[in-house]
């Protein structure tokens, strides 16, 4: 590609679109229509926590809120994430995968959090067994996507020893804003239905 710069011929420079991975052939794991939204949500603010209506919600579908597709792969020992969004993403959006060993049970043992704020930053960790979350990759900001990078080595054994079979993740965003924190749930995946 190139470009007319006064006068002359000169090869046009550009960052390229995405940083981990060339998504362009993959496709989703997951895909939500134009159309989707959750029936209720999650509300948090001091001292209240509680499900509601969606329609009682001030943040869906803001910020990033609203997924369009997610895609992954497992690729050189990494786990590679894209999340495209409805909307422009912002500071104030969380990206959860909440892992549990088998639908048994009714909490996760792990939860992956991506936590928007700057245009890249840390990927975390958090375990019933912690009280602090833990670093385990990195992510990247567009408008209209995050993008993630899970190096497999950072991952605790404990993550590793549930049995793949069993294995199933809750898809989830949420936006913060002004003392209220909303969540929404967008899909039950289960990996070992998935091919890679």
């Amino acid at each position: 590609m190139i470009m007319l710069f006064f006068g002359f011929l000169a090869p046009l420079m550009a960052a390229p679109f995405f940083q981990y991975y060339d998504w362009e052939s993959t496709e989703p794991i997951v895909r939500f229509p134009e159309h989707h939204k959750p029936r209720s949500f999650v509300i948090e603010t001091e001292g209240l926590r509680e499900q509601r209506r969606i329609e009682r919600s001030l943040f869906w579908g803001r910020g990033g809120s609203r997924l369009e597709s997610v895609k992954a792969e497992v690729k050189d020992d990494e786990i590679l994430l894209l999340f495209s969004t409805r909307s422009e993403t912002a500071a104030g959006l969380s990206l959860y995968l909440y892992i549990y060993p088998s639908r048994d049970v009714d909490t996760s043992e792990f939860t992956i959090e991506v936590p928007v704020s700057e245009t890249s930053g840390p990927v975390v960790l958090w375990s019933v067994y912690n009280d602090e979350p833990r670093v385990v990759g990195q992510y990247l900001r567009r408008a209209f996507y995050v993008e993630a990078r899970i190096p497999l080595a950072s991952l605790p054994a404990d993550l590793g020893e549930i049995p793949f079979e069993t294995l199933s993740l809750d898809l989830r965003t949420s936006y913060f804003d002004g003392g209220r924190h909303e969540e929404f749930h967008h899909a039950t995946i289960f990996p070992a239905q998935l091919s890679f």
